[in-house]
């Protein structure tokens, strides 16, 4: 079983603006009142940097790309039976890590198959899960992480979906601060720099000069041997779905917390 996660706690000043988002939020009723989450807001708020604008903005962006798939907010908090049934497709399409050398999460993607049409919101749900899973700690939601997208499984043609998916990822709120792309072919170089010139996360400048196609000795620079995934000679951890299970229960009395400033 994966270690439980410290409980997260928030600055005055970061609550503070957490409650200015959420306000503007149910202000504007540009979203559902009962898709404004606490915990959602939270993340937002802090990896927009505390900029209400900026936060809403995002939080807006993510409430619609959900609703492009036909999810809500409340798909992001399964329930135990729920997180059973996706056990598989985060196991085969992310791993678990360590922590890089700069104390920040890393975000590891690994799949091997293109995402048909008919799994997209399965997909989505899932990957956003892991993406919740990885910023369950105060430090990454402050510093950012480290990104890794390790190509070198991946198989089978496209689907003509990639444009929307990537435009889906381009929703979340991200901070990478090292971006490997690991084992692109040319013509895999070729398709994912049109992507990213397209829509992505990647789409801001500064987060652009951080994109690298390397090989994994690259990463092995920022990334310590035991933080390493296992298939690479890293620490031997738990299970993906395991992992996302037990890291999301940081978040757990952050309404208290919430209520109490």
């Amino acid at each position: 079983m994966a270690p439980a996660p410290d409980p997260i706690s928030f600055s005055s000043e970061e609550i503070e603006a957490f409650g200015k988002v959420r306000s503007t939020l149910l202000n504007e009723g540009k979203v559902p009142a009962d898709a404004v989450k606490m915990r959602e807001v939270a993340l937002v708020t802090i990896m927009s940097k505390c900029r209400v604008d900026k936060a809403v903005a995002k939080y807006n962006d993510l409430v619609s790309t959900l609703k492009v798939h036909s999810l809500t907010m409340d798909c992001l908090y399964p329930s135990a039976e729920e997180l059973d049934k996706m056990a598989d497709r985060l196991n085969e399409n992310y791993q678990v890590c360590g922590v890089d050398k700069g104390g920040r999460g890393i975000m590891w993607l690994s799949s091997s198959k293109p995402i048909q049409v008919d799994e997209e919101a399965d997909a989505v749900r899932s990957g956003m899960l892991y993406w919740l899973a990885v910023h369950s700690d105060i430090h990454t939601l402050r510093e950012g992480c480290t990104f890794v997208i390790d190509t070198s499984k991946q198989t089978g043609k496209k689907v003509g979906n990639e444009k929307k998916m990537q435009q889906t990822w381009q929703s979340l709120p991200l901070r990478p601060q090292h971006l490997f792309i690991v084992g692109a072919s040319w013509g895999k170089r070729v398709f994912i720099n049109a992507m990213i010139r397209f829509a992505s996360v990647f789409s801001s400048s500064k987060i652009l000069g951080r994109v690298r196609f390397v090989e994994i000795d690259s990463v092995r620079d920022e990334i310590p041997e035991a933080s390493m995934p296992h298939y690479l000679d890293g620490e031997k951890r738990s299970s993906v779905s395991e992992w996302v299970r037990t890291r999301i229960t940081a978040f757990d009395g952050l309404t208290d917390e919430w209520q109490r400033q």
